[in-house]
């Protein structure tokens, strides 16, 4: 009976984005699949697994900070009229470097608000897009222990060194040091002779960790391979010794292997809600607190304090569901109080049709509240703009909410 249990599956995952995508037919016509706890279908194999028989799998990831350019482009027309192309804006803009990355004025920035980030920043002070790309992929336990020497050559405290000049233009722009998966493949292409697809499956077998299957390459690599058409390092006039050096520093790599793509990718989105932070910082904030849950809106308070961007709670006649911008303001959203959500939506479309409230007893009448809201309103000063006094319109609440149960 042991034996039968023995290497059962006993709890299964789900990825948090991949996708299969068949040829057109059903999924289920490949493989069987399972209906997650989060009522989705998915695969009964691993990605290794389904890739084995033929599907294909693409990873999607749904992050909220693409939905926060876009409500700060939509803020920004809102308010000044201005449209912007995000897609567009300068890569090289060096007030953004200098006092959003390299000061590590990063909260609210994607990618670097951690304290480790801030650190790393404070230390290396990114210029150009590459540098972002470079840090996003370094940052991880293994490759930080380079990051040191990294951060010297890029300061001229030390000389980048390279052990043959053909790496040179390779590894130039990451300051000497191996640091992607496409440098990899670059390198062997060009100081080997692999052919770009011969090369992407080198890099394939780094990214799985398929260490067998790299060490059976280094003959290839440094002597060539007449039946795959590889000429090899010796070939190009790269000493053997050199070539076995290369080889292990790209081993070694292997270990911690990241894609230049990835990393570009998240570098671009970080410097987007850094540019648009430091030109646009109010309508950014903006939609930033839009996609703050209640617990994080109050140290996002503290950025803004900081930012001397005003602030202010609720207003009944102002506010909207969500956080909203008005008369150079952010003002809370009715919908954003802990405990409305979209209880309070019917409000501001109240407010748009008949026009705004003129008191209290006004708003009670026209949109019959009930006596959680009113109450929730008054203690978070919704009111205020009507009576100031919130102990004298909590002991009202009673009669108010008689007055609504009448009508």
């Amino acid at each position: 009976f042991a034996m039968c249990v023995e290497g059962t599956v006993t709890q299964f995952g789900q990825h948090a984005a991949g996708i299969i995508v068949t040829d057109g037919k059903s999924v289920d016509n490949y493989v069987p699949l399972i209906l997650s706890n989060k009522e989705m279908m998915m695969t009964s194999c691993d990605m290794g697994q389904a890739e084995a028989i033929g599907l294909l799998k693409f990873d999607f990831l749904g992050l909220k900070n693409l939905t926060m350019i876009s409500n700060t482009v939509k803020e920004i027309y809102r308010d000044t009229g201005e449209v912007i192309d995000i897609d567009k804006i300068p890569l090289d803009d060096t007030d953004v470097y200098r006092e959003i990355f390299a000061k590590a004025n990063t909260n609210s920035v994607f990618q670097f608000e951690s304290d480790g980030m801030k650190n790393m920043l404070k230390g290396f002070k990114p210029e150009s897009i590459f540098d972002l790309t470079l840090l996003v992929a370094m940052y991880r336990p293994g490759p930080l222990q380079f990051l040191e020497e990294i951060i010297n050559v890029k300061s001229g405290k030390k000389k980048a060194m390279y052990l043959t000049p053909e790496l040179k233009p390779i590894l130039e722009n990451t300051y000497g040091s191996i640091t992607y998966q496409e440098q990899v493949q670059e390198i062997f292409k060009q100081l080997a002779g692999y052919s770009l697809g011969q090369a992407d499956l080198v890099r394939r077998a780094m990214s799985k960790k398929k260490k067998e299957l790299l060490k059976a390459e280094r003959q290839a690599f440094i002597h060539g391979d007449p039946k795959r058409g590889i000429a090899g390092c010796r070939a190009n006039g790269i000493r053997e010794e050199v070539a076995n050096t290369i080889f292990d520093k790209m081993m070694d790599f292997s270990k911690y292997a990241f894609n230049k793509s990835h990393a570009a990718c998240y570098a671009v989105v970080a410097y987007q809600t850094a540019w648009l932070k430091y030109h646009y910082p109010m309508q950014y904030m903006c939609a930033v607190l839009r996609c703050t849950d209640f617990d994080g809106v109050q140290k996002l308070c503290s950025d803004l304090h900081r930012m001397k961007i005003p602030f202010s709670g609720p207003d009944i006649n102002i506010s909207r569901q969500d956080f909203s911008i008005y008369k150079g303001k952010i003002y809370f959203g009715l919908g954003s109080i802990k405990g409305m959500g979209i209880t309070t939506g019917y409000i501001e479309e109240e407010r748009r049709k008949n026009g705004a409230y003129r008191s209290v007893g006004d708003f009670m009448g026209r949109t019959l509240a009930s006596k959680k809201i009113y109450e929730t309103f008054v203690k978070t000063g919704a009111f205020d703009h009507f009576c100031a006094n919130r102990k004298a319109l909590i002991t009202l609440s009673d009669e108010y909410d008689k007055g609504v149960k009448a009508i």
